[in-house]
């Protein structure tokens, strides 16, 4: 039955902003008789659209009908009494589809945005928890919620949060705790947000946790300096699993000190190899231009650093660091 299909109906509704209802003589010539024509035809779209969600109340039916009101509500007009008719339209459409428990939940991401849009920041607060209270599953929705308590410096972040934690799955959670982490950072005490990060590493699943050692690593070169960065590097260096990423950024920070010391940039190496020596070519190419370039590097050392890349790295790898070796002593590295 065509009747049953959403998109039959979302086509008719469609179809009234394309028929005319005067003759050609007597259409609109006034900005405002244009307006107020189009407002005609937008009030039989919708009548359409009322039919179709009476006769077959499904989310699919409801996102065409909330698609339909965003549209034309995205639709410019220097007419003030259209723009007030088609914004109050798609928030009424909205909480019908929302109380009708047929609101799909990707769009209550466009409703809060709009609400911020119209500076409604009480009702975006209230839409957001509707949508985690509806679909407590889903991380999506509550990394929304955050984002939105985030993005208005509310304090309930911490209190969203751990509400989250409750019903999503640990292997979800990655997002949750970014954005919590990012409200501790500007919002908590140094102690409270190091606290936090460390309780985060044994919440998460260990390939979550890599991303979330990077970004303390970031956060205590950006609040302590080297010194602290150091610190938590330190602390950390046996809790696999890490990123590549990790030990580059550790590497960074201490080339950037004015008196950087090549023990320690070695140091740093030797960690990165052990974890990472048979897969990535570039990481002994890049200690090797290390002894090369530092002013205490070694450049007797590149000999064994080479015998050790072609022992330990594996199939493909040994090609491309011996073709990248042969470059850089041909000085195009």
């Amino acid at each position: 039955m065509y009747d049953n299909d959403p998109l039959v109906w979302d086509f008719m509704a469609r179809q009234e902003l394309e028929m005319e209802s005067l003759p050609p003589s007597e259409q609109p010539k006034s900005k405002q008789s244009k307006a107020l024509e189009v407002a005609r035809k937008e009030e039989r779209s919708c009548a359409v659209f009322e039919e179709a969600i009476t006769h077959l109340p499904t989310e699919e039916m409801w996102k065409c009908y909330v698609t339909f009101t965003l549209e034309r509500c995205n639709r410019k007009t220097n007419n003030e009494e259209l723009r007030k008719k088609r914004l109050e339209r798609v928030q009424n459409v909205f909480s019908q589809a929302h109380e009708s428990q047929l609101l799909p939940a990707p769009l209550y991401k466009q409703w809060i945005q709009l609400l911020l849009e119209l500076d409604h920041e009480d009702q975006a607060r209230e839409v957001a928890a509707a949508a985690t209270n509806r679909f407590s599953q889903l991380v999506d929705m509550w990394e929304m919620r955050l984002q939105l308590l985030l993005k208005l410096k509310s304090s309930e972040v911490a209190a969203c949060a751990q509400e989250a934690f409750k019903v999503v799955k640990a292997k979800d959670t990655l997002p949750l705790w970014t954005s919590w982490l990012e409200w501790s950072e500007h919002a908590s005490s140094k102690a409270e947000t190091e606290a936090l990060y460390q309780r985060s590493f044994l919440a998460t699943l260990p390939a979550d946790s890599i991303a979330l050692k990077e970004k303390y690593l970031e956060w205590a070169h950006r609040t302590g300096g080297y010194k602290k960065a150091k610190q938590v590097f330190t602390r950390l260096q046996e809790c696999r699993p890490f990123s590549l990423q990790f030990f580059k950024k550790m590497i960074e920070i201490e080339k950037e000190q004015e008196s950087s010391k090549i023990f320690n940039i070695r140091e740093y190496y030797e960690r990165a190899l052990r974890e990472f020596g048979a897969t990535e070519p570039d990481l002994w190419l890049d200690y090797i231009k290390e002894e090369l370039n530092h002013s205490q590097g070694k450049p007797e050392n590149c000999g064994s650093i080479h015998w050790r890349a072609m022992k330990i790295l594996q199939g493909e790898q040994v090609e491309t660091f011996i073709s990248k070796y042969t470059l850089l002593q041909a000085g195009h590295l």
